[in-house]
This record gives structure tokens, sequence and C-alpha cells, in this order.
């Protein structure tokens, strides 16, 4: 008869012989065509809620997003299957300077330079385009999400909600336009607001430059923007300064422009800071614009909004600020106006989009007045779960650290417009009417006059912040105020997933426009996520050419794969990709096909649910006990992990388990497993062996692997559904998909503490045995030896414990003879029989 240990055996299992991916597709199919995905609006099962993440279509996705997003899905497969009905909605963020900034960078056009329709429809275009690649590389990678829920965030639904939540915080009283100091990207020719901005650490220059007085006295003042001297408005020193105390009240003349300003003090002066003189001007940086506020400063508007010097800088107008700065600096040593130059390093605010050093600039903008909110935001913090818990500390050091309210205006063209026209006869502004919404100001009018009568209106030509649309989300998806709205069922949202990267924007805002519109938290846990790394530890970007596409890896390894990766990194934490994480995944699945098709060897559906549950319990030996002991335990840990979304915790788990209890070994060929005692003994009780157990043993044996194998599959499916659904459906011939079968719990599993102390003793021993067979230079398969074992009295074995155990252990480890002591310590000797 054909056995183990003939390499030629044929499997006669429904499985392919060997595992290939290739039916990845088809069971996507299935899942299509089933519906298990599409989420129930009439359920009364209780509802777990995904506020998940809309990606910028800006065409540079990579494995670093399957790393983010493979999380949340993960969520959502595995409560699906602890019989929750999962709101599993997905977005696109298409509107915004990333998207405008990405179709410009690929037609080499300037928005500026186009009429704004044509420019807004290729912008559609390209998204819309770019939207469905994601689209297919999600649902490629087994992504579980429910399509007929997404959404676009330049799209009609979302302009609607965009401009229904513009419409309430401004009926509130939170928004309000006004002409006032505003961050600027000259570069981008745009308002920003305080999230838009990142630090660069930049060299320079410290200029100390000589002011002068009437009597012509010189006083020394440090700065690093010298040509910011003609929209200097005073000097300032500490009033607690004994050197300059006497300068209080006094005037002097700036250099270049002769002109004089008042000395004044402030207590916010840093008198160790260059010469402890400093020039305020309009504006150079956000105290110039602290202390104009104060002291009613006059307004000298130095910069246009592309960066170049205004009229009142005279022979430097039209010159770019960092130009102005280099000739400014010259003309002061030509007349003996620089005192010295320092060299320093100093850290600037730059636009986060294009790396441009931002400038202040009067203009009109619309804002949501958000920091009077600062402490009622940070105890709205406090009522959600983050994990990891110190990523709180990031959401609170950003809310007390705001110095700005929300500028919610762009001076963009790809974005939501403002739902608001004004009046050109009395100036006053017009709100759309909710029933109208939505609405496009630069197109239509509105539909009723003005109070004064009028009905010449003009549009609002600004358009929203992203962030607009992107903070609300949770209510978007949840249709807030519609008449089929799920507020009821699915909000507060279950889980926010996100990056930590975005903590300061898209959960923040989130966070207080919430507050805001429903006097709720958006979510009951938040979820962050780390970057995907290069094999360097860089972030990948397209930019930086660092990107690997996941299409990519999906051909050469499996979606499945690629997924197992993902799962290995734990909440919060960043992760570099290195190819042999991905093909070390690829071998694991390997294995588990492998233990699949060894189980198909025997397996009998009806056999296996109608008569092998009870033969199986009446005659399950301590081993059988021992592998189910350890699948309960490996069930609590991957749970408990999966619910705390420590992923990574669970695949380790789900690992070592599997590869302890089930299949180290290539199970069709001659060696036995190094440390697997179920499958060892399967092997021995399923095919001719030194010793024989009897008929229903083997039964049990066969019977407890294959459960423990089927159990296996549910726990690995949340991570690799498509090998675990395809061996459920091929192997077990279930007819329920196994995406929507039941989580295993803990009572299915009988504990045997007892069990599980015995099995890892006999674990230890034929792990033993297998090290003296390995420095012997012989196979694992190897049986011309003899066996002394002792056994420790700690174990406290049975009679019929000991004579079982000693039966199994003679077996797996293929021992020709066996004595057995009993005594205080453990001892295992092996002798060669071959040279007795």
């Amino acid at each position: 008869m054909e056995t183990l240990e003939n390499k030629e055996v044929l499997l006669t299992t429904k499985l392919e012989k060997k595992y290939n991916s290739s039916f990845e597709e088809d069971i996507i199919k299935r899942w299509q065509e089933a519906g298990i995905f599409k989420f129930n609006s009439n359920t009364t099962k209780p509802v777990f809620s995904i506020d998940s993440p809309p990606p910028y279509a800006s065409g540079d996705i990579h494995v670093g997003h399957m790393l983010s997003y493979g999380h949340f899905e993960f969520a959502a497969r595995y409560w699906r299957m602890k019989g929750f009905e999962v709101f599993y909605p997905f977005g696109f963020d298409d509107n915004g300077l990333p998207t405008e900034r990405s179709i410009e960078k690929k037609y080499n056009i300037k928005a500026s330079k186009m009429l704004r329709k044509e420019f807004v429809d290729l912008c559609l275009k390209e998204t819309k385009e770019m939207d469905e690649t994601y689209k297919n590389i999600f649902t490629r990678m087994g992504h579980s999400m429910d399509w007929s829920l997404s959404y676009n965030t330049i799209n009609p639904f979302c302009t609607k909600m965009a401009q229904k939540s513009f419409i309430d915080l401004f009926k509130k009283g939170r928004v309000e336009r006004t002409a006032e100091p505003t961050i600027w990207c000259p570069f981008c020719q745009t308002a920003l607001a305080q999230d838009d901005m990142g630090d660069k650490d930049e060299e320079s220059f410290l200029n100390t430059i000589l002011f002068e007085f009437e009597n012509g006295e010189k006083i020394k003042i440090a700065t690093t923007r010298p040509e910011f001297l003609p929209a200097c408005g005073a000097v300032f020193v500490n009033p607690f300064d004994k050197r300059y105390v006497d300068l209080i009240g006094k005037k002097a003349k700036v250099p270049l422009f002769d002109y004089e300003v008042p000395i004044m003090a402030d207590d916010k002066v840093d008198k160790d800071f260059g010469t402890g003189l400093v020039m305020v001007c309009t504006f150079g940086d956000q105290t110039d614009i602290i202390w104009w506020r104060k002291y009613g400063l006059h307004l000298k508007v130095l910069l246009n909004k592309d960066g170049t010097l205004t009229d009142i800088a005279r022979k430097y107008k039209g010159m770019k600020s960092k130009d102005a700065r280099a000739q400014v600096i010259e003309d002061l040593k030509e007349k003996g106006l620089l005192f010295e130059q320092k060299k320093i390093n100093h850290i600037i605010n730059v636009h986060e989009r294009c790396n441009t050093p931002v400038e202040f600039l009067v203009s009109p903008q619309w804002k949501i007045k958000q920091l009077d909110l600062k402490d009622k935001l940070i105890e709205q913090g406090r009522k959600i779960i983050w994990s990891p818990e110190f990523m709180r500390s990031r959401y609170e050091n950003w809310v007390a650290g705001l110095k700005w309210d929300w500028i919610i205006s762009r001076q963009r063209y790809f974005g939501v417009p403002f739902p608001i026209w004004y009046c050109k006869r009395c100036g006053k502004a017009k709100l759309a009417d909710l029933e109208d919404l939505p609405v496009y100001p630069t197109q239509t009018q509105p539909t009723t006059p003005c109070e004064c009568g009028s009905t010449d209106f003009e549009p609002e030509f600004d358009v929203m912040d992203t962030w607009m649309t992107s903070s609300i989300t949770p209510l978007l998806a949840a249709k807030w105020g519609e008449k089929d709205s799920l507020i009821d069922k699915v909000y507060p949202f279950s889980l926010r997933p996100q990056g930590h990267d975005i903590i300061r924007t898209w959960a923040y805002y989130t966070i207080l426009k919430s507050y805001l519109h429903t006097n709720s938290i958006p979510w009951k846990t938040i979820a962050l996520s780390g970057w995907g790394l290069d094999q360097s530890g860089k972030k990948m970007s397209k930019s930086k050419g660092n990107i690997v596409d996941p299409r990519d890896v999906i051909k050469k390894y499996s979606a499945d794969a690629l997924r197992w990766w993902g799962a290995t990194v734990k909440i919060g934490e960043d992760f570099c990709y290195k190819e042999q994480d991905v093909q070390d995944g690829f071998k694991f699945l390997n294995k588990i096909w492998n233990a699949a098709n060894f189980v198909g060897l025997f397996f009998d559906k009806n056999v296996f649910e109608e008569n092998n549950t009870k033969i199986a319990k009446n005659n399950a030996r301590v081993l059988d006990k021992w592998v189910i002991q350890k699948f309960r335990k490996s069930l609590d840990i991957s749970s408990k992990a999966i619910e705390s979304y420590n992923y990574g915790d669970a695949k380790k788990s789900m690992f070592q388990f599997f590869k302890n209890s089930i299949a180290n070994s290539r199970l069709q060929n001659v060696a036995l497993p190094s440390n697997s005692i179920a499958n060892s003994r399967l092997q021995n009780v399923a095919l001719p062996s030194n010793s024989t157990p009897p008929k229903e043993a083997k039964q049990a044996a066969q019977y407890y692997v294959a459960f423990v194998l089927k159990n296996s599959l549910k726990l690995f499916h949340p991570f690799i559904p498509f090998i675990t659904e395809k061996i459920w459906i091929d192997l077990f011939e279930e007819k329920t998909p196994l995406a929507i079968a039941s989580w295993p719990g803990p009572s299915e599993f009988e504990e045997d503490e007892e069990a599980e102390k015995i099995g890892d003793f006999a674990l230890k021993v034929i792990e033993d045995i297998r090290m003296w067979k390995a420095s012997n230079n012989k196979s694992v398969a190897y049986d011309n030896f003899s066996l002394d074992l002792t056994f420790p009295a700690f174990l406290n074995l049975s009679n019929s414990q000991l004579d079982e155990i000693v039966e199994d252990i003679k077996n797996i480890a293929r021992a020709k003879e066996m004595n057995v002591n009993i005594d205080k310590e453990y001892k295992v000797v092996c002798k060669n029989l071959e040279q007795v």
C-alpha cells in the first residue's frame, strides 16, 4: 500500500497538489455574486461601522497603502464573522491642492492659465480614472468594503453635504469672513490653515542693522529678514532691559527708507536674542501679527500674492523676497549700515505641499472660529479610545498649541464651492437654500432676491479647504440630515482608522465638526497606523522613486502574501517593506495548503460530521486534547489582539500555533515534523508504524487535526481570506462562505491545562530526540534506535496517561525499543542499535 514514505504518492483531495494563487480572482467573484459585503440597513444585528480614510487619487498607490488600509480591512472581516453587520463605506478624496498639482504636472499646465470650467472638467475626468484604478486594486487585495456606499469628495452628494455643513455653522455663528493676516503660500497663491504648515531647518544670516536717531546716534537691531525694512512699523524693547529702557518713547529712522518709527516696550521681547531690540514689520512672522494687533500699528502691505514686493519697497518693487533680501544687504553694506552678519540655522514654516516658505498677507478669508473651544475639544478627545493610547497626547498637544482660527477658504479651482453670493448693491452675503444644494455660484444665481431687493449678485470664487469635506466623512457616509439617514444605526462610528501623521488634520477636524454639528464624538475608537517605508527606512513617495506597486507583488506572490506581510506591524508604528518578508509569507501559505492537502487524504465530510465527533470525543488521547487546548489559547490571544488592533500579536500567535501544532513539515515527504506532535501522530495513526494504534484512535486523531485545521481557517481568514476561503469551499465543502461564517468561541473547545502540561513535555522529548538524530547525521525518520526515558515525578501521570503518552512518543519518535522510568529529573537517552 502507498504511504507518505512513498514520494510519488498522489493526493486524492479536491485541492490542487501545489499552491497557486490563480484562484484568488475567482474567490472575489464568488463574494461579489453573493453580495456578502453589502450593508443591510434593516439589520437587527449589532453594527460595526468604519469611517474609512478616503485616499488622495494622486496616482501613487503603493504597498504602504496596503499596510495601513489592510488594518481596518482585518477589523471588518473579524467583526463580520463575530456576527456584526459591518458598515464599511469607502471614499476617494478627489478635490483640493494635491489633485490640482497632480493634474498640472501630468499635463504640464497651470490652472490659473485656463478657464475654470475646463480645468475642473479635466480634473473630474482624471480623478474618475484614478478612482477606478484604486478601486480595482483594493478589490484585488480582497478588501471587503461595500462599494455601493462609495463616494468621492467632489461629487454632487459630498458637495451638498459640505455646503450643508457650512450653512449650519454659518447659522450658528461659527463661520465668518474677515480681512486679516492669513498664512499664505506665494507659490500656490492660496491661503493656508495652521495644519498646512511644516517645519524646515534652513541656513541663513542674522543681520545686525544700524537704525539712527535724529541726533545721529545709532542703535543695533538684528533681523533675518532685512527685506522687510519698508514695512517696519515699530521697534520694540523689553521694559526690563536696563540697556534700552531710556529709549522707550523715542523714534528711530529706518535705514535705506528714511522714515521714523516709534520705540515701544513689550515684555515678550527676548532680551537674549540678537541685540535685544526687535523691529516689527507687517508681517515677517506671527509675533509681528500679535504686536500689530495689540498696539494698533499701521498696516504696510509689502508682499503681493505671488511673493513679490509691492510699491512701498521702492527700488526693490517686483523682486521675490529672497532676491530682495540679498540686494538690501548689499545696499546696507555699501552705506555702512550693516554692522555684522552671523551665519545661523533656524526653523522656518513652509507649506507642506510644495515646501515653499509661507508668508502672512491680509486678505478676506472664511474661517471657523475654534480657539474658544480648545478645552472642550480636549475633553471630546478623551471620550474616544486611542489605539495606541499614547497617540492621544499628540492630539491634545496640537489642540493646546492652536494659535489661529481655521481658515477654510482656498484660492484654488478644483474644490467644493461656498454656497454663497454677495449682493452688488448692499454687499450683504446671500446663503443658498438647503433645498437647492448642491449649488455652483459661479454658474448659477440665487433663487430669491437679496433683502435689499436686488437680484444682482457676485459669486464667491474661493473654494473650500479639502478638510471641510474630509472632516465630515462619518456624517456624509451616514447621510446626516437626509431622509434615508443612517445616523441612528452607525453613528458614532465604531472605528476611525488613519495614519498617525494626520492626527492634527483629519482626526482633529472631524472631532471639531462632529462636536459643532451633533454635539457628539464622531467615533468610539481611533486606531493609528504608521507609514510604509522602503528598505532604507524612508517614507514611500512617487517623487522619490521608491514606491513598490502592489500589483507587481500580487502578480509575483499573491494578495494573501501581501496581506500577511501587512499584518506584521504593531499599531501606530512605521514599517519597512522587504520583499523577503512577503516571500516568507508565500512560503507559509504553502504550508497551509500542504496541511489541507494532507487532511484531504482521509477527510470525508459525511463521516467527519456525522460519525467522527462522537468517536473522537470518546477516544481522544492526551495529545488530541493538547492540540485543542493550544488552539483555544491561540483563539483567545488572537481575538483579544484583533479587538485591540494589535494585529502583529494575533499573527504571531496564529503562526506559532499552526507551525507547532499542525504543519511544520512537508507533509508529503518522508521527513517527520521537527516539533509538530499532532501532525506527527497523525502520520503514524493514519499509516503503518512500529506500533499501530487502534482504529478508533486513528479516527480520533484524524478528526481533531481536521477539526483544528477547519477552525484555524477561521482565525486566519481576516488576514489571508483567499486561501482560507478556497480550502473552506473545496476541501470542507461548505456552502456558506467563510467570510460570513461564525468566529470560533472558547466554549466550543474544552479547556484542559493538564493535557497541555503533558503535551508540552512530550513536545520537549520529541525535540530532544530530533536533536540527537541530527547530531548523529540521521534523518527524523530514522528508527533503528532505543530510547530510555525518565519522566519527572511532578507530571503526576496516571497509569493510563503514562501508557498512552509512552505509546505516542514511541510512535512519533519511531523508536524500535523504549524503556521508561519515573524519577525526580527528566532524562532521555538514545542509543543507536546499529552499533550494538
